[in-house]
């Protein structure tokens, strides 16, 4: 019988430490899920925050965006605004320049340098004849001359020299030998008429000659001393 107590009472403590030993296990296993659910409910929250601070920086970037067209086409509108400006102060000034480059080229054209050789030529030649023409021709009869020659006698520029010698060479008054390069020129016989006539008719003397070309389109003063 008293085996029998025993045996029932350590049925009974067996079966109440095991319900205790449950009852331990649950509760351990009930502060781990809350545990994990205080987590994850910590992150959603820190999640909500982070979200909530890119929906406000969203806001505000999209305000800046709205306004900054309009100020963007004002600053674009005040750039067109001096760029045309400058453009056009730089037009004027191109205008201006070229204008003034066209005088001085017309003065310098229209102005005759007298080189060192005709004022020798002057004074060594009383008989110099007041057109030019006449002065190339009086050279020719000295001797055959390019075209370069008679413009450093003459004082002139290549193309009033050049239409010079064309003029001159239309009219049969000088030749020109075309088998050698540079050419040179040559006085005809007509053309040594045309200088005696103005020899004798006395067009060629004068206390104060003056050596025009034949367009008037500039001229040489030479006084003989």
């Amino acid at each position: 019988m008293a085996s029998f107590v025993i045996g029932m009472a350590g049925v009974i403590f067996y079966i109440n430490l095991k319900a205790l030993h449950k009852k331990s296990t649950s509760q351990t296993d009930n502060s781990v899920v809350e545990a994990v659910i205080s987590e994850y409910t910590r992150r959603l929250q820190e999640f909500e925050r982070i979200i909530g601070e890119l929906k406000v920086k969203i806001d505000t970037l999209e305000l800046r965006v709205l306004q900054h067209p309009t100020s963007q086409t004002s600053d674009d509108t005040s750039d067109m605004t001096r760029d045309s400006s400058t453009d056009a102060r730089t037009s004027q000034s191109k205008s201006q320049l070229q204008e003034h480059h066209s005088q001085t080229s017309d003065v310098m054209e229209s102005t005759t340098i007298t080189p060192p050789s005709i004022v020798t030529s002057v004074k060594s030649n009383p008989t110099l004849h007041h057109s030019t023409s006449d002065y190339i021709l009086k050279l020719l009869v000295e001797k055959s001359r390019t075209s370069r020659e008679i413009q450093n006698a003459i004082g002139k520029t290549r193309e009033h020299t050049s239409r010079l010698m064309r003029r001159l060479y239309e009219s049969n008054l000088v030749s020109r030998d075309s088998n050698n390069k540079p050419f040179k020129y040559h006085i005809t016989d007509q053309g040594r008429r045309e200088l005696i006539f103005h020899t004798t008719t006395g067009e060629a003397e004068a206390p104060d000659m003056n050596v025009h070309s034949g367009s008037q389109d500039s001229q040489l003063n030479v006084t003989v001393h």
